[in-house]
């Protein structure tokens, strides 16, 4: 997860200040993540935008910009800067809405106000992956969490307002906020 870099370092300061404190860092699917949390097996989950559950609380901690991202063949790959009506003419990969509501709905937002709606390609396969579409479409794009450096593969910047999506702490609301949470807390807000 893209989230992950700025998270392994909130750990490592939580870690520092509280050398006793044992930290587990679990990777789990989105439903899994809000799950544990309200089961109470977990403190606290981190999730790209939000979510609305009784006895939950989020925190939203900081902003990331999404990518827009490209074959290298694409006739778009060599701008520096596109709008989004230009990408509209081409093919939109992505997984599934039922996998990836949050994209489909930035989506669905940024192209809301324009006279153009998004051209949506064949959907990315489970066990496939948007940039290896990408390689087998060269007319298509995608968006992308974090800027992927692999080869075949362009990043595009967005010319005006860029694709943005929140990332949040997902808590019990009535957790009592150990020291270490408290901590923890404070140094994903720093992110």
């Amino acid at each position: 997860m893209s989230f992950a870099t700025r998270s392994l370092s909130a750990i490592a300061g939580a870690r520092s200040a509280h050398p006793g404190a044992e930290i587990e860092f679990v990777i789990k699917p989105f439903r899994q993540r809000i799950a544990a949390v309200a089961d109470g097996d977990c403190d606290l989950a981190l999730i790209r935008g939000s979510v609305e559950q009784p006895g939950l609380t989020v925190e939203q901690l900081w902003v990331e910009d999404l990518m827009i991202a490209t074959s290298t063949a694409h006739p778009l790959a060599g701008r520096t800067d596109v709008k989004l009506p230009e990408l509209g003419k081409y093919p939109l990969l992505l997984p599934p809405q039922t996998e990836q509501v949050l994209l489909h709905n930035v989506v669905r937002h940024a192209f809301a106000e324009l006279p153009i709606r998004p051209s949506y390609g064949p959907p990315v396969p489970p066990d496939h992956t948007a940039t290896m579409e990408l390689l087998n479409r060269p007319d298509a794009w995608t968006i992308l969490y974090a800027d992927s450096s692999t080869e075949g593969i362009a990043t595009l910047r967005l010319d005006g307002r860029p694709l943005r999506i929140p990332v949040s702490a997902v808590l019990r609301a009535d957790i009592r906020r150990s020291p270490i949470l408290i901590t923890l807390l404070a140094a994903l807000h720093n992110c």
